[in-house]
């Protein structure tokens, strides 16, 4: 959660409000916690919104990784279908929770992929994408490498 002045990023009356909302994850549908993350960003953009502040409220699917594609496999589908259908379930949750989200993304869409592709030349032109070798374990569940002494315990935790 961020505030910051519009103008100079220092904190004033002036701010701005920045809170992520996790984006849905299409790989294991815990509805329970999406609404109630959902509910709870909403309200949040809504006390914003009466208080004359200027929201704009992003959500969406992350349709990517190997949890995705190991869910879309056990499913016994393409990956692409695998996510449209949840993407389009997640999508529903406007209308049943009367959300006031004011764009949903998806991550397979052509303008996320344009953006994404064009913040990582960005990146990669001043220096903070570079590569190197790494040695460990990568846990799938947390997306992350983990070192050698993290294994145990976060393995055991999964």
């Amino acid at each position: 959660v961020v505030l910051a002045c519009k103008r100079c990023l220092c904190l004033c009356s002036d701010f701005f409000f920045f809170k992520q909302k996790t984006a849905y994850e299409i790989y294991q549908c815990d509805w329970s916690s999406d609404v109630c993350s959902s509910d709870l960003a909403d309200a949040l953009a809504r006390a914003l919104r009466a208080r004359s502040k200027e929201v704009f409220f992003n959500t969406g699917t992350d349709e990517h990784g190997q949890k995705i594609l190991k869910a879309a496999q056990n499913a016994k589908q393409e990956v692409q279908e695998y996510v449209d259908y949840y993407a389009g379930e997640f999508g529903k949750l406007k209308g049943a929770l009367n959300l006031s989200y004011d764009n949903f993304i998806r991550t397979t869409d052509a303008h996320h992929i344009k953006a994404a592709q064009e913040l990582w030349k960005r990146c990669e032109k001043s220096g903070d994408i570079y590569k190197k070798s790494y040695k460990g374990l990568y846990c799938i569940n947390d997306e992350m490498f983990l070192r050698s002494e993290e294994h145990t315990s976060e393995l055991q935790s999964h």
